[in-house]
């Protein structure tokens, strides 16, 4: 996903860029403009829906009415925006910043999550970050396809997809070279080249109560436990030592290398 700015790319070069950038490789575009008068809005989004139509995915910071009348394909809210309805069938993508938002995104019924900060960038040379801790740690309690933002290069948006994103957003990393469509191109061929090795090594390995299984590819708890044929009303579950709540099992990914004892419970008080 690139993600506009007007400070490094006027509004005047902004379609052109964007085009340029999506012949190049991208596939979502997120109109992010703060401060932009209300009588700029349209006009731009218009040019990128022109750009991006049958090409990209075109999502719009916040604004449900601007969206709807340039025919984006979704809306983009903030971790702590209260978000309003969305017309149908429009995606929602919402930004979050730990393993809790992203399973409160998820329950408020997200279709896309956009995670960081994941390193020092431009807009956050000081903050906090994550880095792929914070990738493996939202994507083990989320099924929701995640975006690893905040300083992603071509150099680690690699490194980003191994440790369980699906893709990156980014804003310097295409907008400020002075040839943007290379730098579209570089960081698409390293996500399809971690994507590619991905599928390769989709073979995981797990321990269940002592036994070693190889699954075809992580996935959630729940199919985990149909898989095994393991049927129970009341199933007591603990993952690498830490017994889980009954509503996070649902939405527990098993990885490779995890450990776990599924118990049937009996008896009661």
């Amino acid at each position: 996903m690139l993600v506009t700015d007007r400070t490094l790319c006027p509004l005047e070069r902004l379609a052109e860029v964007v085009a340029d950038s999506v012949a190049a490789g991208v596939d979502a575009v997120q109109l992010r403009e703060p401060g932009l008068p209300a009588t700029e809005w349209l006009p731009v989004a218009r040019d990128l829906r022109r750009v991006t139509a049958g090409r990209a995915l075109l999502f719009i910071n916040g604004d449900v009415a601007l969206a709807h009348a340039v025919g984006a394909d979704g809306l983009h809210f903030g971790e702590r925006a209260a978000g309003e309805a969305c017309p149908p069938g429009l995606l929602v993508s919402r930004a979050i910043h730990s393993a809790t938002a992203a399973q409160a995104a998820e329950r408020a019924g997200a279709d896309l999550l956009v995670l960081g900060t994941l390193y020092p960038s431009r807009s956050h040379p000081g903050g906090q970050t994550g880095g792929v801790a914070l990738v493996r740690a939202v994507t083990r309690v989320s099924t929701l396809p995640v975006l690893g933002i905040g300083g992603v290069t071509a150099d680690n948006a690699g490194k980003v997809v191994a440790a369980g994103a699906c893709g990156v957003a980014v804003i310097s990393a295409i907008l400020a070279p002075e040839n943007p469509a290379a730098a579209a191109r570089r960081l698409r061929a390293a996500v399809d080249t971690a994507r590619t090795q991905q599928e390769q090594q989709s073979m995981i390995t797990v321990t269940v109560n002592g036994q070693t299984c190889t699954l075809a590819a992580p996935l959630p708890l729940p199919a985990l436990i149909a898989q095994l044929a393991i049927s129970h009303p009341r199933i007591a579950v603990a993952l690498n030592g830490t017994v889980l709540r009954q509503d996070e099992h649902a939405g527990t990914l098993v990885r490779d290398g995890d450990t776990l004892e599924i118990v049937r419970m009996v008896g009661g008080g």
